[in-house]
């Protein structure tokens, strides 16, 4: 898998006329009030301004507009206007917009100027472009019979921010965010429990993490009777629990963050088989088990002072004279019965045991991802993302809340079968 290796340099002034007209590519930030004073300190100010106002008034803030400047090179320059305030999402949703141009035309080399703006906005502004120029950059899965690669970009230069810390976590979080994406790109036959657990393996050893796999005969002496009925009709005996640790020097030998992830490589639905429109894509059904991989690549590389451990549910759901059937009881390792209504929820069936694998070292603080539910999709669309927690401090502060907020009560010991194992 290839992260980005891009060059950055940083500058607190904004570029001279001789370095705007070094590079062909350009991205800006501008403040929607005022900017126009900024015509003179910065260079082709006057012809960003006339793009600017042939929109009318009211599409010009948060508007990405395109510009080629009148210099040797014609150089491309996208941009928009903003205020201070504009929120994370639009603010990286615009970021991706002004990006992509420059990645389509095989940039080398972008220039970053966020004009206008000073100390944590000017900040805010510089690493969301960083973030989705890095994230643009990052090199997915490949199956055509072309073998030539676009050109990649090598430099980011950034002007009117300069920021001690160096972007770090934007570079980790990137290195994250392009495993995850690069995991999901991954056709099913390219991915298959075994396939990840030995890809898993590499990595664990390269990053200097603790690995344990727990197989199909492992997971029965534990009892997890949850995740073996998922795994029973698959003719490979692949699947299992991927435990990884990340242990910094002198961190506290209890508590730390514990992740897990879904991660099943394809979803059939079982005996409720899912219908043709909704089999389609079912291989990124992994894709929980690599966010949480992703997150600890990250976490990993910000070298955190807290100890981490990693849980993988790895299994491919096939349908087979072995699948586990409606009106099956089955036993979790925690010794909850639960009664099967409809197969098709064979994630939480997974993640049952798993999460209690987890939760037996006492971490701080357990993080669980999933592709769960269709649910959850039809009520927020593609643009969130659900949140369900006993821990309401944990909510990202500002943004959309729609989400559960569950109460500590002393749990079944048997599951009441639900009329809709779609909804939560």
């Amino acid at each position: 898998m290839n992260t980005p290796d891009i060059k950055l340099t940083q500058s607190r002034a904004l570029p001279s006329k001789r370095e705007v007209d070094t590079l062909a590519h350009w991205v800006m930030l501008l403040p929607v009030e005022g900017w126009e004073g900024l015509d003179d300190a910065l260079p082709y100010g006057e012809a960003l301004k006339r793009r600017y106002e042939r929109q009318p008034a009211e599409r010009r803030k948060q508007r990405c507009l395109a510009v080629d400047l009148p210099n040797p090179r014609a150089s491309h320059v996208a941009f928009a206007c903003v205020t201070a305030e504009i929120g994370t999402f639009e603010l990286l949703t615009l970021a991706r917009q002004l990006v992509a141009p420059h990645v389509a035309l095989e940039a080398s080399a972008l220039g970053v100027c966020v004009c206008g703006f000073e100390g944590a906005a000017a900040e805010r502004m510089t690493e969301a472009l960083l973030t989705a120029a890095l994230a643009a950059s990052t090199e997915m899965p490949r199956f055509t019979a072309k073998k030539t690669m676009p050109a990649r970009l090598e430099r980011i230069e950034i002007y009117g921010c300069e920021a001690t810390h160096g972007f770090e976590r934007s570079y980790a979080e990137a290195e994250g965010n392009g495993l995850a994406r690069q995991l999901t790109g991954l056709p099913a036959n390219e991915l298959t429990p075994g396939h990840y657990r030995r890809w898993v393996a590499a990595l664990a050893k390269g990053e200097g993490w603790h690995l344990e796999f727990l197989d199909l005969k492992a997971l029965a002496r534990r009892k997890a009777g949850a995740f073996l009925a998922v795994a029973q009709g698959s003719p490979e005996p692949d699947a299992g629990i991927v435990h990884l640790k990340y242990g910094p020097p002198r961190a506290a030998r209890s508590g730390g963050l514990a992740l897990c992830g879904k991660g099943i490589c394809f979803d059939t639905g079982g005996v409720n088989l899912k219908p043709a429109n909704f089999m389609l894509g079912m291989h990124k059904d992994m894709q929980g088990s690599a966010v949480a991989l992703g997150t600890l690549l990250a976490l990993t590389r910000l070298k955190v002072p807290f100890p981490i451990e990693c849980w993988l549910a790895l299994a491919t759901y096939h349908i087979g004279p072995s699948a586990y059937k409606p009106n099956d009881v089955v036993t979790a390792m925690d010794g909850t019965t639960i009664e099967i209504v409809n197969t098709d929820a064979e994630g939480r069936m997974v993640l049952c045991d798993t999460l209690t694998l987890a939760s037996r070292a006492k971490p701080t603080l357990i993080i669980d991802f999933a592709t769960l539910t269709g649910a959850c999709k039809r009520a927020l669309g593609n643009s969130y993302s659900g949140v369900f927690t006993n821990r309401p401090e944990y909510y990202a502060k500002g943004g959309l809340h729609l989400a559960v907020v569950y109460t500590q009560q002393a749990p079944s010991r048997t599951s009441s079968p639900s009329p809709d194992p779609n909804i939560l």
